[in-house]
Order: structure tokens, then C-alpha cells, then sequence
């Protein structure tokens, strides 16, 4: 029994340690985000960085960049949250129906920022999207945002760390680009 509990513990000090290493978006990644770019040229009034999230990466890895369009080069990386109801590990049932509580990809834009109801001082700040794609054009409806919290699951929102999630709202807000894939 002791030598599966120290088993365990090896293992799971190998997936804490893993889950802390950067990432790298992939270059069709990149080329995507300069097609999308293009595509809703008129949309992006913030075009200087864009968030990219993959999904087909587990809760525990890094899974969410800020780029700088001009260079491609990655200005911050970091953990993001998927729905509960979209699978555990990594999401795999999306939804654009309100109160579904399911994770929706797509392209989005950033909107403005809020005081949100989760954080605290000047942590406590949330950004509003709005869904730009028939896939997820119910987002603002449905109340998707950028906000803080520690969870790897939310109701659909994007959650990421409370000192990252200013970040990536100072960054990003007032018509910046967000691809979710």
C-alpha cells in the first residue's frame, strides 16, 4: 500500500510539474489568426494582440496565449477554464444555447471591462465578448466573459488567475480578437 501511495505521489508531482511548463501555439495557429484578421478586418478596433484558446489541450496545461499580431510572438501563456458540462478533462460538447452552462468556441471579440463579481481589489475585474460566428453569436447573451478564479471549470466562462486575467484584459479589451478552437 505505502509503495502505490508514494507511486501516486510521483505521478502526481510529475503532472503538477508539467502543467507548470510554457506552451507553444502551433504555426497554423498563427496562420489562422492572420486569415481571422482579415476576415472581420472591420471588427477589431484593439488589433495589436489577440487571444488564442485550445481546447484540445487538457484544463491542465497552458492553454491560452496573448500574441502580438505584428511579430507572432507570444506575450503571455497561461491556464484557462472550460464548462463543467463540456467534458473534464478537456471540453468536447459545445452549445451557443443560453443557459446550456457548455463551453463555445469559434471567433469572438473583446468588448469592455467590468467589475466582476469574482477576484478582489483591482483583481476584481471582468472583460464581456461577443460571439461573431453562428457558432457562438448568443455569447454575449448568455453572459460569456473573461473573468478571475482558480477552478478549471466554470459555467462557460473563460477563467484564468486573478493577477493573468488583468493582464490579459489590459491587453486585450476594446476589440482585440479571440479565437477559440
Amino acid at each position: 500500500m505505502k509503495k502505490l501511495f508514494c507511486t501516486f505521489l510521483i505521478l502526481l508531482s510529475g503532472l503538477v510539474l508539467f502543467s507548470l511548463l510554457p506552451t507553444k501555439p502551433l504555426n497554423e495557429d498563427l496562420l489562422l489568426i492572420s486569415q481571422q484578421l482579415k476576415r472581420f478586418s472591420s471588427e477589431f478596433q484593439n488589433s495589436k494582440y489577440s487571444i488564442l484558446i485550445d481546447y484540445d489541450k487538457p484544463f491542465f496545461r497552458k492553454r491560452l496565449w496573448v500574441i502580438q499580431n505584428s511579430t507572432k510572438e507570444v506575450i503571455l501563456n497561461c491556464h484557462v477554464s472550460h464548462a463543467w458540462k463540456s467534458g473534464f478533462f478537456m471540453p468536447s460538447q459545445f452549445s451557443n444555447i443560453p443557459e446550456s452552462k457548455i463551453s463555445c468556441k469559434g471567433v469572438f471579440k473583446t468588448l469592455y471591462a467590468y467589475e466582476s463579481n469574482y477576484g478582489h481589489g483591482d483583481l476584481k475585474i471582468g472583460m464581456r465578448i461577443n460571439g461573431l460566428e453562428k457558432q457562438n453569436n448568443n455569447a454575449l447573451k448568455r453572459n460569456i466573459v473573461f473573468h478571475s478564479s482558480y477552478g478549471p471549470w466554470s459555467s462557460g466562462c473563460f477563467m484564468t488567475f486573478p493577477t493573468v486575467n488583468k493582464q490579459i484584459i489590459d491587453f486585450t479589451k476594446n476589440g482585440s480578437m479571440v479565437i477559440v478552437r
